[in-house]
């Protein structure tokens, strides 16, 4: 399923009704695929947090166009090229990590060239 204006919209309220005794937020998706860190590091972004915990693991492929669609929705800068420059440093962080035989944790959910 692919997120649309509706669904950022909705999560966007949800997290603003959330009470400011929530410190912790676990987020997944039904395939724990790359939609649950692309909604995190958007929700971490949205935040004032940094999302580079999430971009720069290599553990994780966030869904570049759940990234963009929640910040957009949320009013926050994200036009296509910083998008796919965040998706190009996600990339080599995974190289990076194959290079130096790095033993992966996690499967990646998308195939990088």
């Amino acid at each position: 399923m692919v997120i649309n204006r509706a669904h950022a919209r909705y999560i966007i309220r949800f997290l603003r009704q959330l009470p400011e005794e929530v410190t912790d937020l676990f987020v997944c998706c039904s395939k724990g695929g790359s939609r649950s860190p692309g909604a995190a590091a958007a929700i971490l972004r949205m935040s004032g947090r940094s999302d580079r915990e999430v971009w720069d693991n290599p553990y994780y492929v966030p869904n570049w166009l759940v990234y963009q669609t929640m910040c957009r929705e949320f009013g926050l800068f994200a036009p296509h090229w910083y998008v796919m420059h965040l998706v190009r440093r996600n990339c080599r962080c995974y190289k990076k990590l194959v290079e130096n035989n790095g033993v992966c944790k996690y499967e990646r959910w998308q195939i990088i060239d």
